[in-house]
């Protein structure tokens, strides 16, 4: 009988589910039966003649290799990543197999070290991190400063803590297929939900973002042993009892409500069964922030320390918080001015003078900073980061706003809340642009604390930041920038204004009161003026010990393809500086920053970068790109010897592009 022929798509098995991301693929491995068929069943003898002619009818049968894809499924977490066929993926995403063809090495399967990340022994140009110290010599550099070894074990240790719970098998099944440990773990457990008498919890995964949230059964009913699982369950519904704590909620109330599943994860306390009213936070403060903090309070983790200047910024911000004053902290950058305001806001918290909410504004490139160190440095804090695409902040709207299912009209939009709802979290950390685009919820939300990091975004009034938060509900502002205002007074009027618009609000009186600032006598009303508001500290003031700056200026000759492409352009030959196939054009209307850009790297301008030798994945091949300038073959040379030296370095550039 002839074969019967079945389409790509009739003969490929279905998919349990739609699938959102290829993580990797390795060539699948033939069954055993295949295997003999191939290469003859070892157990049969066969004379050399056969054994020739086995083989070369094998070669004109043999079918090509197949691959396997392991796979992320959607609106799964990643431990129910799996291996699909090479034909399945073709037939169900061929649009994704197609894009994942084209960007990756369809010859030689991709390689993951232990911690999920992408290796390759192609010559690609080292990290920084790759000419780093070994952790002994880093060690040993930095146990002479006491901060810096703090936030090294600290780091170290919380990402042992973390990953401890792996098993081998876990490495071997998920991370050495490019899954990396941390989206294993859980970060925190966020809601819950009952579905045909089972519950499930919705779950955010460490170092992912909220849109990757899932909601996965209880312990029992689970198919795998997710680590800390239990755990974190216990910790939900801790908290879900210490907020309606911290807010006075009805304990009545509280056995009415329909979260009768949380019943058998509460204690039983001595008021249980009583219409008792719970305590109000802060109606019995600890503490009295008027005195000044003579030592490091013992609520701040081991083995953190804070610099004795450190200490004495946090009790000035203590007692301009119960003074009513709103301040400015302008510390020169590097003093920390992160670490004091998160432990000002946690010993509010600890002390028991206020809960929050508290508000963080702050660029989007620094909301992974203030994450890091309000886990550091205030461990019972809950943090939420309301930043992110439109899923993302549509599951915090619903989740992370408030135990209360109805605190909001519709999560789809940034609606504003219902009064007189107790907020579930501690500290919202947002970005500038959400502060002006979910106004009307984040403005809905009476904050007790506002920070504005970087505050300089403030100095016009004109600004739409500027008057959107000055909208906002706030009991108390901070205000954060390590940039000297430069005897700009408007810029400075500005800031107090948003400070205090009541007491600032005459920007031409303030103008002309101070128009000859050069006057001794005008400087010194001016820091009367500011006194009670401003707070600015210098590292050769505070940091005695720290050696003085030391500036190299090591000159280096141009490079072949420097000294070509610097001729053309100062001959203006647009023919050799521009790509034939279109795209971004060099125009030459600045000159001197196009001659910059050529000392910095030829591969700053478009047609060098075409006509860079590449590797198969795309990358720039490292030997000719630090060829290609003169900078970067000093820069090698310096950094091996600095490496072998021990020394750490940092790097900066001026151009990308």
């Amino acid at each position: 009988m002839p074969e019967v022929w079945n389409c790509l798509a009739c003969s490929v098995e279905p998919l349990k589910g739609k699938v959102q991301r290829v993580l990797t693929w390795r060539w699948k491995k033939m069954s055993a039966s295949k295997e003999d068929e191939v290469n003859g069943d070892p157990k049969t003898q066969m004379s050399a003649e056969d054994t020739t002619k086995n083989l070369l009818k094998n070669l004109k049968n043999r079918k090509p290799r197949e691959r396997e894809f392991f796979v992320k499924w959607k609106d799964m977490s990643y431990w129910h990543c799996s291996w699909i066929d090479e034909a399945q993926l073709q037939v169900f995403h061929s649009n994704m197999y197609r894009f994942y063809a084209q960007k990756n090495d369809m010859t030689n399967p991709p390689m993951f070290d232990e911690a999920g990340m992408l290796t390759t022994n192609l010559a690609e140009p080292k990290s920084i991190d790759d000419l780093g110290r070994s952790e002994e010599q880093h060690d040993k550099l930095i146990e002479d400063n006491p901060a810096a070894l703090a936030a090294s074990i600290a780091s170290k240790h919380r990402r042992r803590k973390r990953c401890s719970n792996l098993s081998s098998e876990i490495e071997e099944t998920y991370v050495r297929y490019g899954v990396r440990p941390e989206w294993l773990l859980i970060h925190r457990i966020v809601n819950h939900r009952k579905n045909r008498g089972k519950i499930y919890y919705v779950i955010k995964w460490r170092d992912l973002s909220y849109e990757e949230v899932t909601a996965e059964p209880e312990p029992e009913n689970c198919d795998f042993e997710i680590p800390d699982y239990q755990k974190k369950i216990d910790e939900y519904w801790n908290l879900r009892r210490l907020i309606e704590e911290e807010t006075a909620v009805d304990e009545e109330k509280h056995r009415k409500s329909k979260d009768r599943d949380g019943e058998r994860h509460r204690k039983k306390d001595k008021h249980h069964g009583s219409s008792k009213k719970l305590k109000l936070f802060g109606a019995y403060p600890k503490t009295d922030p008027k005195k000044k903090l003579d030592q490091q309070p013992d609520y701040i983790p081991e083995p953190l320390k804070l610099h004795d200047y450190q200490i004495e910024g946090i009790s000035w911000l203590r007692y301009s918080w119960v003074s009513g004053i709103d301040t400015i902290l302008a510390d020169e950058m590097g003093l920390g001015k992160t670490i004091q305001t998160v432990t000002f806001l946690y010993s509010l918290y600890k002390e028991g003078h206020s809960r929050g909410p508290f508000l963080i504004a702050a660029p989007l490139s620094t909301i992974i900073n203030w994450e890091r160190e309000l886990e550091d440095w205030a461990p019972d804090f809950y943090v939420v980061n309301y930043t992110g695409n439109k899923d993302s902040r549509i599951i915090i709207r619903e989740n992370e706003l408030s135990f209360d299912a109805d605190v909001i009209r519709s999560a789809n939009k940034a609606t504003r809340i219902r009064k007189h709802v107790p907020v579930k979290f501690h500290v919202l950390l947002t970005s500038y642009e959400l502060i002006n685009l979910d106004s009307a919820l984040l403005g809905s939300i009476d904050w007790k604390v506002l920070v504005v990091d970087e505050a300089h975004r403030l100095k016009s009034n004109q600004s739409l930041f500027f008057r959107t938060l000055n909208q906002y509900s706030v009991g108390h502002k901070l205000l954060l920038t390590g940039t000297p205002l430069q005897n700009n007074l408007e810029e400075l009027f500005n800031l107090l204004n948003f400070l205090s618009p009541d007491r600032f609000n005459d920007m031409d009186g303030f103008l002309n009161e101070f128009a000859d600032i050069a006057k001794e006598e005008q400087v010194k009303k001016l820091h009367e003026l500011l006194g009670p508001h401003l707070l600015r500290r210098l590292k050769a003031d505070v940091l005695t010990g720290m050696p003085a700056k030391s500036e190299f200026i090591v000159r280096v000759d141009l490079a072949p393809l420097q000294k070509k492409y610097y001729k053309y352009i100062l001959t203006r030959n647009f023919d050799a500086l521009n790509s034939k196939f279109g795209g971004k054009q060099v125009s030459l209307l600045n000159i001197v920053m196009d001659l910059k850009k050529c000392c910095n790297h030829p591969y700053l301008f478009p047609v060098a970068a075409e006509e860079a030798p590449k590797t198969k994945l795309g990358y720039f091949e490292g030997s000719p790109l630090v060829k290609a300038c003169g900078k970067l073959i000093v820069l090698q040379k310096m950094l091996r010897k600095l490496k072998d030296d021990g020394h750490r370095v940092l790097i900066f550039s001026q151009m990308t592009q």
